[in-house]
């Protein structure tokens, strides 16, 4: 009996799928290299560790046979030619580049799949220039089906690679420390500002006063950003556990915040920094005088 295999996507598992199964979503474009498979559901490796998964889909984009047995069905029913289908060599643009040759049934299971943009453009001999699929007869009846932006909405539902869920495992620990070395700045720069209201030299008068309550604020806003980097790896530590879509994005939307509250608290110390250094240079143009 062949190895089964359960395959997870998007936090999902499905299977167990035999390997022709596999090797079939392959050829149809529904399996990529990225995709999770597990034995046994407990360790999960990227399908592309598989190359028998791999071997017979070649270095291009293939489709599977009853694929191309059904276009060429259809053709025939519809009065069209299928040897004339199945030679005829059609290109097509992915983004910038040219793709091809390919078959009119392999184009238009492609386009089915959603791994071609039925607005990309394609072009076969006898055709003067290139057009977009959609505005082609042979492809209509694929392209009418098909939303122009399913290719897009296809590889949007792509799960995280593991070498990206990795580095992110990887950098968790490192933004953990700067968290909590904030948290220890904050409580310094607290501590500092109360000793400076408490107990600090009286003779120093105004000048103590503003020390201190400048200390309490840089306490007061070094425990805020290290919250909100504590907030991220926490989400951020679900995400690695769950591979959920939604915990990441409720990751990056914590790592946004933080990048915003840092950006105007520097904005505000850089306006703070020229006034200071306005207000110095005018109290000693002053004093001079």
């Amino acid at each position: 009996m062949d190895e089964q295999l359960y395959v997870r996507i998007r936090g999902r598992v499905q299977g167990p799928f035999e390997l022709d199964r596999l090797r079939n979503l392959v050829r149809r474009g529904q399996l990529s290299r990225i995709h999770e498979v597990s034995t046994d559901q407990a360790t999960w490796t990227a399908a592309g560790d598989y190359p028998e998964l791999f071997a017979s889909s070649g270095a291009g984009v293939t489709v599977s046979q009853d694929a191309g047995r059904e276009e060429v069905a259809e053709a025939s029913t519809s009065g069209g030619s299928p040897s004339t289908e199945v030679s005829a060599t059609w290109y097509y643009s992915n983004g910038q580049s040219q793709q091809g040759p390919v078959t009119l049934p392999a184009l238009k299971s492609m386009l089915q799949s959603g791994m071609v943009d039925s607005d990309e453009l394609v072009w076969t001999e006898g055709m003067d220039q290139w057009v977009a699929a959609n505005q082609v007869r042979e492809l209509g009846s694929v392209t009418n089906a098909v939303s122009p932006n399913s290719s897009r909405q296809v590889r949007d539902r792509d799960p995280v690679s593991e070498s990206t869920a990795r580095t992110l495992a990887e950098s968790r620990p490192w933004v953990l420390f700067i968290s909590i070395f904030l948290y220890v700045t904050a409580a310094l720069f607290i501590v500092g500002g109360i000793l400076g209201l408490a107990v600090g030299p009286p003779e120093l008068g105004v000048l103590r006063i503003s020390a201190s309550i400048s200390l309490l604020l840089y306490g007061v806003v070094s425990f805020w950003a290290a919250q909100l980097l504590l907030n991220y790896t926490t989400r951020l530590g679900k995400f690695i556990n769950s591979r959920s879509d939604a915990q990441l994005d409720s990751a990056f939307k914590g790592l946004k915040t933080f990048w915003v509250f840092t950006s105007f608290i520097l904005i505000y110390l850089t306006v703070n920094a020229i006034a200071g250094i306005f207000w110095l240079t005018t109290l000693d143009a002053a004093l001079k005088l």
